[in-house]
């Protein structure tokens, strides 16, 4: 279905900041609900001198993700990971959890990004973080 990539630091838990994250786990998330560990992926941002720049970066090393579940992302970023079709959750908490949730309502998520059903075009940018508010409080509730 889709790969999911993870600010994490110990591969347990969603606990780093999207643009200050060493390392994103990224798995991919199945037909049937289920999902799997795919690899690790090193930050190198040493050379970077602007946030921006950084930015490119991240997004060029998870340019192959359908989502990325950060403790905390700016509006900025949010909106040019949109762009580039990729939704961004601001969520804290246990991988686990979260992966499975998205796993049983992740293409519910995706059309209503896609379809921009949260409001007019004028509102497109708070379309994604509108959605993943759902996903997030549907997740908390998940046990």
């Amino acid at each position: 279905m889709a790969k999911v990539a993870v600010a994490s630091s110990d591969g347990i838990f969603i606990n780093e900041h999207f643009g200050k994250a060493d390392k994103f786990f990224v798995y991919e998330i199945h037909q049937n609900e289920e999902y799997e560990f795919i690899e690790t992926r090193e930050v190198h941002l040493n050379d970077s001198k602007t946030g921006e720049d950084k930015l490119n970066k991240i997004i060029k090393l998870l340019g192959d993700v359908k989502l990325i579940l950060a403790s905390d992302i700016g509006s900025g970023a949010v909106s040019v990971l949109h762009d580039r079709n990729i939704v961004a959750i601001s969520l804290s908490g246990s991988i686990e959890k979260a992966l499975k949730s998205y796993a049983k309502r992740g293409r519910i998520l995706e059309y209503l990004v896609e379809k921009d059903t949260f409001g007019s075009s004028a509102n497109r940018d708070d379309c994604p973080i509108r959605a993943a508010k759902i996903l997030a409080n549907v997740h908390r509730f998940d046990d």
